[in-house]
């Protein structure tokens, strides 16, 4: 698998994996859609390999950073809170392998963040649960998409805390539209005491009735481009490729399926994929919509997730097969955005910030380094929060670059893992 992280990796798994249509697939106290979509849990575990070569085992034909030294645009767009050159780390490691199996740690009620605790609210007699992301970050919306109030109300969510008398909490909100977007499919709402807007959508399965309305009733054309797809050609090692696509490639691929607007939202089919062919990253960071798929496969199907739920439509063989040559035709090479870890022992907690000493991961002890972690992500403040890390214990943080003015300063991290580390390996239990 050529993938470089968890995102690229989410596009790999199989629609099986996504529960039927009609089926009622919540949870009895729903927090997010984590809980509604049961495909969450097997994607990260799958997504294993792609997680070993952002960590700390560099494949050998793939740097992760430029031998100048100096990030592509790319990177630095990635990188609060200003563009410079990164540190590169060239001491020898005692690296051997990385096995990980993915975990969720239930924090208790005081350690979540406001909308973490409140993900549920009524709207027109409807229900709607917050949206939520594999790397478990907060979707804000643009607050350009944000539209007219529609209406004063009440989020819930429950406090498990004691496992043996959870609670139902409330707390007062404000509903908005998002602009271009059909409420009746995604709304934006304020809860107080937060100051950004969630995106909550559908608790329950009902599906538009066409392919036309899925997409004017959330704007894909204009809010989710079309700006990378996978292959799924045989030719190729890993089994599959990612490749990038211009913006006038994707809209003209768009317009190829605005030709079949009045193709009916079917019943999932014995076997809609029984040879994908390619699939289209459904990504909108002004909507909230993040590494969902759009694939195709060689019966003439397409399958979608773009609402969390499983969407099936058949466009014939023939569409599908000049859609694929024309992205193959047109690609693009993709640019990954890479991601880095460190390894090793707490050596002392603040209230916003970590230290972690690498030395046991060096081939030669005085190598060694002290880096300070500062916990900018929910992740990681949670630990914090909750007294979870003590001094001595062995973790992971993976983050997106240190910058070479400041080599033992982490501020780009993205989340945190506890590992058990023997003789260079390291594990990531369950």
């Amino acid at each position: 698998m050529k993938s470089k992280h968890i995102s690229d990796a989410l596009e790999g798994i199989d629609f099986d994996m996504v529960e039927d249509a009609g089926q009622d697939h919540r949870a009895p106290k729903p927090k997010s859609l984590w809980l509604r979509w049961g495909i969450v849990a097997a994607a990260l575990i799958l997504s294993a390999g792609a997680l070993v070569s952002t960590f700390i085992l560099m494949r050998e034909d793939e740097p992760l950073l430029p031998t100048d030294t100096t990030a592509t645009d790319e990177q630095n767009e990635t990188l609060p809170p200003y563009n410079g050159p990164l540190w590169v780390d060239n001491r020898p490691r005692n690296d051997k392998q990385t096995t990980e199996n993915e975990y969720a740690i239930d924090w208790p009620w005081h350690c979540l963040e406001v909308y973490e605790k409140y993900t549920s609210v009524i709207y027109n007699d409807t229900e709607y649960l917050l949206l939520g992301r594999y790397d478990g970050q907060h979707d804000v919306l643009s607050q350009s998409l944000v539209g007219e109030k529609l209406a004063d109300a009440e989020a819930w969510g429950y406090d498990n805390t004691n496992p043996w008398d959870i609670v139902k909490r409330t707390a007062p909100c404000e509903i908005y539209e998002i602009k271009g977007v059909s409420p009746a499919r995604i709304i934006a709402v304020k809860l107080e005491g937060c100051e950004d807007y969630s995106v909550m959508g559908l608790r329950d399965y009902d599906p538009p009735a066409t392919l036309g309305e899925l997409i004017s009733n959330l704007n894909l054309t204009k809010l989710c481009p079309l700006t990378t797809f996978i292959d799924y050609n045989d030719d190729y090692k890993y089994g599959f490729e990612r490749f990038g696509l211009t913006k006038d490639t994707g809209d003209t691929v768009w317009q190829m399926f605005l030709s079949y607007t009045d193709a009916p939202t079917q019943e999932k089919p014995a076997d809609p994929w029984s040879q994908k062919v390619v699939s289209f990253s459904m990504t909108s960071e002004e909507l909230g919509i993040y590494n969902l798929s759009w694939w195709l496969s060689e019966d003439g199907w397409l399958s979608t997730n773009v609402e969390q739920f499983g969407y099936y439509y058949y466009i014939g063989t023939d569409t599908v097969e000049k859609i694929a040559a024309y992205v193959r035709e047109h690609k693009t090479e993709y640019v990954y955005e890479p991601t880095f870890s460190i390894v090793g022992e707490v050596s002392e907690i603040g209230e916003d910030y970590i230290k972690i000493d690498d030395t046991i991961m060096m081939e030669n002890p005085e190598d060694g380094m002290i880096f300070t972690v500062y916990a900018g992500n929910s992740n990681i403040k949670k630990y914090l929060a909750c007294g979870y890390l003590s001094e001595g214990r062995k973790v992971m943080v993976t983050h997106k670059g240190i910058y070479a003015d400041e080599p033992t300063v982490v501020r780009t991290a993205l989340a945190l893992h506890e590992v058990i580390i023997s003789d260079g390996e390291v594990w990531i239990p369950e």
